[in-house]
């Protein structure tokens, strides 16, 4: 059998009853001040003890003194030199890890890498719940928000990559041309219509928030960001920042009216007496945009395509008549 002195095992296990709250501190704090403060007392009968064995110890005193005189500075050099070693292998690494993690945060990936990786988890989420309320850019906004946060990074840090991202806000606007020329065929067939009424849509959604703004005496830096609320988030944002505004801000606010509208559109087609399926349509992507646009699916395939339309047409309307405001 091995052997294993009882007092390491009680130790070990003392301390285990220690860590996982078993056992108190305050329960023997008390006690172990004493045994540790008075802990050479209970070496006494051990040193006594070794009169048991005085005969040997005289004979062999010169060889014990040399043994023990020789190997205590040999173990405090052997100690010291390899913890001082660590000590600055651990210290060169962690500045070597600092100098890393200061290249990976002044680098274009830090951004983008973070910005993909909470969209990731934001459509994860969506995906998941199903929830509308999940909306994978505010959960991916919040992410980024707390992480930064909690890290202490900088925003300008974030925004060496998220300003490439911002780079591509163009293009992806461009590309909202198709969604009316795919349903060219039903804008043709309802044009004067649609025209009308997403004029109308973009007027009243740009003047309301503009009275309430000044209502509420914002200021002109959160009104700016305010005012293409009900456009898609590709286009709000342009509008926001040629006005002013703040894009993040922009971006939140197109998000809750997407799922605003999203949410709540049977009941506003209810409260209003829509029953044209054309109006329905456009009315959800005027005022709730992409967002919406999966709602009107759900609802009619004809209430899609007229929401999608909407998307397009308000954004345009709005981005013109934001010119006069």
């Amino acid at each position: 059998p091995v052997s294993f002195p009882a007092s390491v095992i009680s130790m070990i296990l003392l301390m285990v009853l220690l860590l996982t709250g078993a056992v108190k501190e305050w329960q023997i704090q008390s006690v172990s001040h004493f045994l540790i403060a008075n802990m050479a007392f209970f070496f006494i009968p051990s040193l006594v003890g070794t009169m048991e064995h005085g005969a040997m110890l005289k004979s062999q005193v010169v060889p014990l003194l040399v043994i023990v005189g020789l190997t205590t500075p040999v173990v405090y050099l052997a100690t010291s030199w390899t913890v001082q070693l660590m000590l600055r292998l651990f210290r060169r690494k962690g500045e070597e890890n600092h100098e890393l993690t200061e290249g990976l945060l002044n680098s274009p990936f830090f951004g983008l890498g973070l910005s993909a990786a909470a969209w990731c988890a934001g459509l994860w989420v969506q995906k998941k719940t199903g929830w509308v309320l999940c909306n994978p850019l505010l959960i991916a906004g919040l992410l980024i928000i707390a992480f930064l946060a909690a890290f202490h990074i900088p925003l300008e840090q974030y925004n060496i990559g998220g300003d490439m991202i911002k780079l591509m806000l163009g293009p992806v606007t461009a590309v909202l041309a198709l969604n009316i020329y795919r349903q060219r065929e039903i804008l043709r067939e309802h044009f004067l219509p649609v025209l009308a009424g997403c004029l109308a849509g973009s007027a009243v959604s740009l003047f309301s928030v503009l009275a309430l703004c000044q209502v509420f005496q914002m200021e002109d830096l959160l009104t700016a960001s305010l005012l293409p609320k009900s456009v898609t988030t590709a286009i709000a944002v342009g509008i926001a920042e040629s006005r002013g505004g703040v894009q993040g801000i922009a971006a939140a606010a197109v998000a809750v009216a997407g799922i605003t509208g999203a949410v709540c559109a049977p009941l506003f087609a209810k409260w209003f007496h829509i029953t044209d399926p054309v109006a329905e349509g456009l009315a959800i992507g005027a005022c709730s945009h992409a967002l919406g646009t999966t709602k009107a699916l759900e609802i009619g395939e004809l209430q899609g395509a007229m929401s999608s339309i909407a998307i397009c047409v308000c954004g345009i309307f709005t981005s013109l008549i934001a010119l006069f405001l």
